[in-house]
């Protein structure tokens, strides 16, 4: 993985991925993504994250930075026209900043990223250059209340996608290892309490 540059007061500073969590603050809550990654249009929806070069599977293209929030806050989102947000505990949700390209990264039933982490998303595949960057946003959502139609095309599509999506035994046994790891702590519960 190459190195980030950001702009530090009047120095240039480069930093490896690594150690650029102790430089966010400086970004000013925006999401990390890789220097391949550009904002585009997308057959899926609007606006899309594509790449510009080649990106190998396993190498990490996106580290999501917002502000993050208690779960209770997202009734008072939900009264917001537009927000976006993802779950990263049972009591924490990150908000992004409507100008953060992360905003752009669109859903697919047969995504090229899955989750490293609670913010880590990283190539599922190969991608080459000028593809579409996809998640799929069952691999982070959780919340019961949220559904949208999807628009993937993909032969896999769900046509609608909810906060449930988790759930599904077919997303677990082809994303297993790959969700936020508040998920998978539910799924260990799940499977406890199916075994009792």
């Amino acid at each position: 993985m190459g190195h980030m540059r950001l702009t530090c007061g009047c120095r240039l500073t480069v930093i490896s991925p690594d150690r650029m969590q102790a430089c966010l603050p400086m970004a000013e809550h925006f999401s990390w993504l890789d220097p391949r990654i550009v904002v585009g249009p997308s057959p899926i929806h609007g606006l899309g994250l594509r790449a510009r070069e080649p990106i190998a599977a396993g190498e990490t293209v996106i580290r999501w930075r917002g502000e993050e929030l208690p779960v209770s806050e997202l009734a008072r989102l939900k009264l917001r026209p537009r927000y976006d947000c993802a779950t990263l505990s049972e009591t924490t949700i990150m908000v992004f900043s409507s100008e953060d390209p992360v905003i752009r990264g669109n859903h697919s039933c047969d995504p090229n990223l899955w989750m490293e982490d609670s913010v880590t998303e990283s190539a599922r595949r190969d991608i080459s250059a000028g593809e579409e960057l996809t998640v799929d946003y069952g691999l982070h959502s959780d919340d019961p209340t949220w559904r949208m139609e999807c628009a993937c095309s993909s032969p896999q599509c769900r046509g609608i996608i909810t906060g449930s999506d988790w759930k599904r035994h077919d997303l677990q046994q082809r994303y297993a290892g790959h969700f936020s790891p508040h998920l998978t702590v539910r799924f260990a519960s799940a499977v406890r309490d199916e075994a009792l």
